[in-house]
C-alpha cells in the first residue's frame, strides 16, 4: 500500500471508529458515561463496515483491532462502562479493558501524525512554493492512478505525461476561447508516490479538474462495457457520451469557435484521454471504486486486449529495440 492510500486509509478508519471524540471524552475529569457509550456504539459499527474494505482489514490486522472489537470483549467494556461506580475519569480507565481501548485509539492517532510529518519532510516532492499536503487533496487537484502489476517502464510513463499535457492545454484553450475564463496558473505536479502502482497529484484550477475528471468518467464507462473496444476506432460512439462535446458543438454553431478550433479541442480532449485509459491509467476517484470487480482489477484484465491497435506502441518499441541490439551482435 502506497505511503499516501495508507494515510488516507488511517483518516478514514480515525473518522469511522471515532478515534478523535473517544481519545478527547477519555481526557476529562469527569466523563458523560451516556456519550461515552453512544461513541462505542457508533465506533464497533464503523468497525465493522470498515473491515470489509481489503486495506482497511490489512491495517486493523497490523493493529490488532479485532482484539479491542471481539463481539465478547466489546460487551465487557459497554458493561463495564454502565455499571461502573462513578463517572470519574480514573475509575473508568482502572478497567484494564478500558485502558486497551483507549491505547488503541491513541496509537492510531499517532500513526498518522507520524506519515504526516514524513509527507511533510518530504520537500522535493513539492513545487518551490511547498503547497501543503492536505491541500493538495482538495478540490483544486486531479489525482491520476497509473494502474499496472509490474514495474513501469518509462516510455510508458513519458506518452502518459505527453498525453496530459496535451490534454491540459487543450483544457485551458477550452476554458479560454468558450467560457472566457483564464486562469491565473498553469497546472503544476505537486507529488508523486509510487508503488506497485504510481499516483500523479496534479494542482490545477477547480473548474478544469472537476471538467477532466468527468471526462475521464464518462469515457471510461463507456470503454469498461465495451469489451471489443479498438483504439481510434470507437470514438464517435465514445463522443456521444461526453457531455463536454456537446458544449464544444454548440459554441461552434453559435460561431464562438470556428470549425477547425472546435475540432482540434474535441480531438484533443478525446485522443489524449484515450491515450491516457488506454495506458492503464485512470482518475484515482475511479480506480478506488468497487462494484461487483473492482476497476483497477478491470483495467489490468482489459488493459490486455484494448491498450491500442493490435500491438501497442510500447510493445513495438520495445521489439524495434530488441532487433537493433541483435543485428548489432
Amino acid at each position: 500500500m502506497q505511503r499516501i492510500e495508507l494515510r488516507n486509509n488511517i483518516i478514514a478508519i480515525i473518522q469511522e471508529l471515532k478515534s478523535n471524540e473517544i481519545v478527547e471524552i477519555l481526557s476529562k475529569g469527569q466523563i458523560d458515561k451516556n456519550q461515552l457509550l453512544n461513541l462505542l456504539v457508533n465506533s464497533k459499527a464503523g468497525f465493522d463496515q470498515a473491515m470489509a474494505n481489503h486495506d482497511k482489514s490489512k491495517i486493523f490486522n497490523q493493529f490488532k483491532a479485532a482484539d479491542v472489537y471481539e463481539t465478547q470483549f466489546f460487551s465487557h467494556l459497554i458493561q463495564f462502562i454502565s455499571t461502573a461506580a462513578n463517572n470519574q475519569r480514573a475509575t473508568l480507565l482502572s478497567n484494564n479493558r478500558m485502558n486497551m481501548f483507549l491505547t488503541f485509539h491513541t496509537t492510531i492517532l499517532s500513526i498518522n501524525e507520524i506519515l504526516k510529518s514524513l509527507l511533510f519532510d518530504e520537500k522535493d516532492f513539492f513545487n518551490e512554493e511547498a503547497i501543503n499536503i492536505i491541500d493538495a487533496f482538495g478540490e483544486e487537484t486531479l489525482i491520476l492512478q497509473i494502474v499496472d502489476d509490474d514495474k513501469i517502464n518509462l516510455t510508458k510513463f513519458t506518452k502518459i505525461t505527453q498525453s496530459l499535457e496535451d490534454l491540459l492545454n487543450n483544457v485551458y484553450i477550452l476554458f479560454e476561447k468558450i467560457e472566457n475564463v483564464n486562469f491565473e496558473y498553469y497546472p503544476t505536479i505537486l507529488l508523486l508516490d509510487s508503488g506497485s502502482d504510481i499516483n500523479i497529484t496534479i494542482k490545477l484550477p477547480k473548474k478544469a479538474s472537476k471538467l477532466i475528471a468527468q471526462v475521464f468518467k464518462q469515457m471510461w464507462d463507456r470503454i469498461s462495457n465495451n469489451h471489443s473496444y479498438k483504439y481510434r476506432r470507437d470514438l464517435s460512439d465514445i463522443e456521444k457520451s461526453v457531455t463536454v462535446i456537446d458544449k464544444i458543438n454548440e459554441a461552434g454553431k453559435k460561431k464562438v469557435i470556428n470549425k477547425e478550433t472546435a475540432e482540434i479541442l474535441k480531438r484533443g480532449i478525446l485522443y489524449n484521454i484515450e491515450d491516457i485509459i488506454l495506458r492503464s491509467t485512470l482518475t484515482k476517484q475511479i480506480v478506488l471504486e468497487s462494484k461487483e470487480f473492482s476497476n483497477r482489477q478491470l483495467m489490468i484484465e482489459r488493459s490486455k486486449s484494448f491498450l491500442l491497435p493490435e500491438k501497442s506502441e510500447d510493445t513495438a518499441e520495445e521489439e524495434a529495440i530488441s532487433a537493433s541490439t541483435g543485428d548489432s551482435k
